[in-house]
């Protein structure tokens, strides 16, 4: 009968505790200071099919297109160290951006090629 107790009572706790796993309370987790989420590039009232969009997943993987129009999108693993953002693509390509003050600042000459002009800052998206 003591088993049985202690079973059901494990049972309950379980049940318990599995909802609260996905709370939507990760948004609100950083990485070395940089928030995972939406970055653009320009203004908030830009046009956005001129706008670059970075998405910085909270399991350390990104997407990046250029704007709306490109077929392109770049996908693959970011680290943060220190003060610096670096893209990983999957086709062996890297791309470094500088964290300054929210911002994250493409540094044209120390990554590979992204037809992206320099300095580009990209900004966390408001939602």
């Amino acid at each position: 009968m003591k088993q049985r107790e202690i079973s059901f009572f494990l049972l309950i706790m379980l049940c318990l505790l599995i909802p609260t796993g996905c709370n939507g309370q990760a948004k609100n987790v950083s990485i070395d200071g940089l928030k995972p989420g939406t970055y653009i590039s320009g203004d908030d009232n830009a046009f956005e099919i001129d706008q670059a969009k970075l998405f910085l997943g909270e399991n350390g993987e990104f997407t990046l297109s250029r704007n709306l129009l490109d077929s392109k999108i770049f996908v693959g693993t970011y680290t943060v160290e220190n003060d610096t953002l670096t893209l990983h693509e999957n086709s062996g390509n890297v791309y470094l951006f500088k964290i300054k003050d929210g911002q994250l600042i493409f540094q044209k000459e120390s990554s590979s090629d992204l037809s992206l002009d320099d300095p580009l800052n990209f900004h966390l998206k408001e939602e």
